[in-house]
């Protein structure tokens, strides 16, 4: 499959990020429990007419029996965030163990599993999955069933994140993996690899099946909050395992604006999710007013074809904020007035420090990331498209070779 250029990342609303306080794994890592990984059962018997969710809690040990389901639902999360998951497709080295492997990943991780598998062929047995395959393995697990020893609750799972995958051939590919930024951790769960350089989507699968639901039973709605509570918990065993009557629905993707786009108020912010901002300030040398579309989002950003790319990137304020990057698509911000290449993190919920930085076009006097060498102190930033008129140091700043610190004279 072609993938597209890899977007900087959808953003959901403010109540789904709470989401992301729960970092369950795949693996033994301190504090986070254990999931189940490797390979489901291949249940070729399953028809899947009228049943619910619950009618498969104790009739097969495959969660083919939710993929139409769970097909809505990734289908539903590129409705909220546009671009933040691709389809993948068997072929050119890579295949399905079964036909439980739903065929969605995160766009970055998708994009670095089909440069191996173009290398050396690729087996998967589990890559990402919706908040309703989580449940029934969760739930055979409480049961003793399926021989499943280990499930991490709905909406914790790293499954459920887009960037995990369990690798049947793991000793003849894991050179290639670990080569373009996939990891894997712990000896006792040998098969899981994690791209941990892209973004966390846990909680968006939550969201699309509230979404979902609240739009087939307009009478018994939830809150869509991305927080996998009692009530969620209730539909989702209601569901139709073969989907709903009325599916994914995106009226926002082809939003009049863009990210970057100039605006002076709220009401010339029409984006992809709905919830665009107008972020506007004052030059602090000429006292132009200045305004640009933004919205609020935790670690992940829409993409348009054609469209500059964006990142969600911490601002002063210690908000998050999907902005343009600084790139050829926005002139290394010569297009968006009023801005200027500024080097930041990625917005975590909770402040995490996350690793992951990019340079993107915020306000000339937003702060970016400080550093400090030899007792002097500094700011982050990309060598390759800002100067530096200090002096330029190496090893006090995250992200990769190109963000340097910069020096005070």
């Amino acid at each position: 499959m072609a993938v597209p250029p890899r977007p900087s990342h959808p953003s959901h609303p403010r109540p789904t990020l709470l989401v992301l306080l729960f970092l369950a794994s795949c693996t033994a890592e301190i504090g986070e429990p254990l999931d189940f990984h490797g390979d489901e059962e291949e249940d070729l018997s399953i028809e899947i007419t009228n049943q619910k969710v619950s009618d498969f809690e104790r009739s097969t040990c495959s969660t083919s029996s939710v993929a139409p389901l769970s097909t809505q639902i990734a289908e539903e999360m590129l409705c909220i965030a546009p671009g933040v998951l691709v389809k993948l497709e068997e072929g050119n080295g890579l295949s399905f163990r079964s036909s439980a492997v739903l065929p969605y990943m995160e766009a970055e991780a998708a994009q670095h599993l089909l440069e191996v598998a173009d290398r050396s062929p690729v087996e998967l047995s589990s890559g990402f999955r919706t908040v309703v395959q989580q449940y029934l393995l969760y739930t055979w697990r409480a049961q003793r069933r399926c021989g499943i020893t280990a499930a991490a609750k709905p909406g914790n799972s790293n499954h459920e994140s887009g960037r995990a995958i369990d690798v049947a051939n793991r000793s003849s590919v894991r050179s290639l993996l670990r080569g373009k930024g996939w990891r894997d951790y712990f000896s006792n769960d040998p098969v899981h690899f994690e791209h941990r350089a892209s973004p966390d989507m846990r909680g968006l699968d939550v969201h699309a099946f509230q979404r979902l639901w609240n739009r087939n039973n307009p009478n018994d709605r939830i809150n869509e909050d991305g927080d996998y509570g009692p009530s969620t918990a209730a539909r989702l065993r209601k569901a139709p395992a073969a989907g709903f009557p009325i599916g994914p629905e995106c009226n926002g993707a082809a939003a009049a604006n863009w990210y970057g786009d100039t605006c002076e108020d709220d009401d010339g912010c029409e984006l992809p999710a709905n919830n665009g901002t107008c972020m506007t300030w004052t030059d602090g040398a000429s006292s132009d007013a200045h305004g640009m579309c933004v919205s609020e989002c935790t670690e992940i950003c829409p993409d348009r074809s054609g469209e500059v790319a964006t990142f969600c990137a911490k601002t002063a304020s210690g908000e998050g904020k999907c902005v343009p990057h600084a790139d050829t698509m926005s002139g290394n911000c010569d297009s968006i007035a009023g801005t200027a290449p500024t080097t930041a993190r990625r917005f975590e919920l909770g402040g995490g420090t996350s690793s992951t930085v990019a340079t993107v076009c915020l306000p000339a006097d937003e702060s970016g990331i400080e550093c400090s060498k030899s007792g002097r102190e500094g700011e982050c930033i990309n060598k390759d498209i800002m100067t530096c008129d200090g002096t330029l140091v190496t090893g006090a700043c995250p992200g990769p070779s190109a963000i340097r610190c910069c020096l005070a004279p």
